[in-house]
């Protein structure tokens, strides 16, 4: 099985550089954490390890939700390749087992390239804390390095690739129309309805804890019963992730009946995204969801401290959402670019025969601009929903505090930020590939 991944890897290898800047990024996020805590443990009078404990920890849940949007574009970029194992008799264990081989492959080699850049990020990221918070609460630290953290900072990443590509695999595999295709329709309906309906339950539950922090007028135990909105974060992005990509499917045909028009690159690229609903769902969900993460935890922080009369509010906000958030953020970026390019990769014969018919670069180019704007527009509509429910729980909170609303900038900004970068970064990716073999 080992010499059957080496060689379909090496036979793949093209499309797999698509995933580089995904586990690069999680390369360095780990290795300056694991960096960052080895040399805070041997400082006995400094107390730092806890910030970049917090990089691991929500930096590798993060990585391990994030795999499935690359799995499921990297499988449906493959989808010829493993009817044809599947033909020949392969099992959907076998074939998991090969998806799972070749990421774990290309991540111990990414991987060991960012470990020895992590260690000069770990210093780098200890100062800017350091100067964010002042040296009175984080004092100098000496970055170090022992074979231990090497060793871990090399294959944590694989590892959690590894597994991770071979649980969403096996169950993409198991409703993929490669093996069961009779089967598809009704297995996708139940597991849906299901994971809608358990994560519904939590979200009507939350909210009830949340709007009960009304019977109490102790402001200690309002600001406790409060924090259950970050939960509700957490749950918001779960529920993104099973409406995808249904919900941008119903939005985007809304859409077009609403606004009909006879342009061609608007027409062409709404049906474009329509003929891709793996791609569609793998970009819908990882933006949205680092939209309403980024967006929902300004919201709650900036606000919650100035309620609260915190000394010192805005620091702590912005230091909390360094250690908590930011390696989850630069995740869902950097799978975005690895996605944009995967499909890229993809994109090579449909460009072909557009070009066998007639359509000219300037033409395709115009397309993927339509078609990145799309994007941005699922992503504002679907991200503004959940952070009006945010915003109107921490409007809520404040009244029962006695205060209003601070800060609103955390509704629109990061929106606006995000899909911006998408717009940019998406055009100049899809270009690269249309006008590279000119």
């Amino acid at each position: 099985m080992l010499k059957l991944i080496i060689y379909q890897f090496q036979y793949s290898k093209r499309q797999w550089l698509g995933t580089i800047p995904l586990l690069f990024v999680s390369s360095l996020i780990v290795g300056t954490s694991l960096f960052g805590i080895a040399s805070a443990i041997k400082t006995a009078n400094i107390n730092a390890s806890q910030l970049f404990q917090m990089l691991i920890v929500f930096g590798g849940t993060t990585l391990f939700f994030l795999i499935s949007n690359n799995i499921r574009l990297l499988i449906d970029i493959f989808k010829k390749d493993y009817q044809l194992w599947a033909t020949l008799g392969a099992s959907r264990t076998q074939l998991s087992l090969l998806v799972s081989g070749q990421f774990y492959l290309m991540a111990v080699i990414v991987s060991s390239i960012g470990t020895i850049l992590s260690f000069i990020m770990a210093d780098s990221y200890y100062k800017f804390l350091q100067n964010l918070l002042g040296r009175d609460e984080l004092p100098d630290l000496v970055i170090t390095a022992n074979i231990q953290s090497i060793l871990l900072s090399v294959f944590i990443v694989p590892t959690i690739v590894g597994i991770g590509a071979y649980f969403y695999s096996s169950r993409i595999l198991k409703i993929s129309s490669i093996l069961k295709p009779k089967k598809k329709k009704r297995k996708v309906t139940v597991t849906g309805f299901i994971n809608i309906s358990v994560r519904l339950i939590l979200w009507l539950l939350c909210i009830g804890l949340i709007v009960s922090a009304s019977f109490s007028r102790n402001k200690e135990i309002i600001s406790t019963q409060s924090s259950i909105i970050l939960f509700l974060l957490i749950i918001h992005i779960l529920i993104i992730q099973s409406l995808s990509p249904s919900i941008q499917v119903f939005l985007i045909k809304l859409l077009m009946r609403i606004f009909p028009t006879e342009n061609y690159v608007i027409n062409t690229g709404f049906w474009n995204l329509l003929s891709n609903p793996s791609y569609l769902k793998s970009i819908q969900t990882s933006m949205s969801m680092g939209v309403t993460l980024i967006s929902g935890f300004i919201l709650y922080t900036q606000n919650m401290y100035s309620f609260m009369n915190t000394a010192n509010g805005v620091l702590e906000a912005r230091a909390s959402f360094i250690a908590y958030l930011s390696a989850p953020i630069i995740l869902i970026i950097t799978s975005s670019i690895s996605l944009t390019i995967l499909s890229s990769n993809k994109d090579i014969e449909d460009i072909k025969q557009l070009k066998t018919l007639g359509v000219s670069r300037s033409q395709l180019f115009k397309i993927r601009i339509g078609e990145a704007i799309i994007h941005s527009v699922l992503i504002l509509l679907v991200s503004v929903v959940f952070n009006l429910i945010i915003l109107i729980l921490v409007s809520f909170i404040g009244q029962l505090l006695g205060s209003s609303l601070i800060d609103i900038s955390g509704f629109w900004q990061p929106s606006l930020i995000v899909i911006s970068l998408l717009v940019i970064f998406y055009s100049i990716t899809k270009g690269f590939y249309i006008f590279r073999d000119r």
